[in-house]
């Protein structure tokens, strides 16, 4: 059997490290619009995101990497609350501590979030995220890739 976990909660068991999911709203005057999400992914300090809704569009759990960045474009973020707060000043965005956007779709008892292993021989192993295509070809949205104690 398995028990719907918080996202918070498999982050924490998965990583070793406290986690808390946040909402970044990008405003107009930040310096993050109009780049790509991956770009933002790679700032020092960003927070692991997990779910992207422009003004626009819906929802999205884990968006693609080459997703622009618009003003008035949610991201669920999850991270420590300090670290997101700092980046988030930084980045003049605004930070919502309770989740409005994504609540739904995060939620445990609605979501499903995994863990896979990829074994040695696997033809997974050497390439990149990108050349997978996961969700294109399988439906599946990595949120992030672990090897031993390091987080990508």
């Amino acid at each position: 059997s398995v028990t719907p976990a918080s996202v918070e909660a498999f982050y924490e068991r998965l990583s070793g490290r406290r986690g808390e999911l946040r909402e970044l709203l990008i405003g107009e005057s930040s310096p993050l619009v109009g780049i790509a999400l991956n770009e933002f992914e790679s700032l020092a300090g960003a927070p692991l995101v997990l779910a992207m809704k422009s003004s626009v569009g819906e929802a999205r759990i884990a968006p693609p990497g080459d997703t622009p960045l618009e003003a008035d474009t949610v991201l669920g973020v999850l991270g420590d609350p300090e670290l997101i707060t700092e980046f988030a000043e930084l980045h003049l965005l605004t930070l919502r501590e309770r989740s409005r956007t994504f609540r739904e779709l995060l939620d445990p008892e609605r979501a499903g979030i995994s863990e896979a292993v990829i074994p040695l021989q696997s033809p997974f192993v050497g390439k990149t995220l990108d050349e997978l295509r996961l969700r294109r070809r399988l439906g599946i949205s990595p949120l992030m890739v672990t090897r031993g104690t390091d987080i990508y």
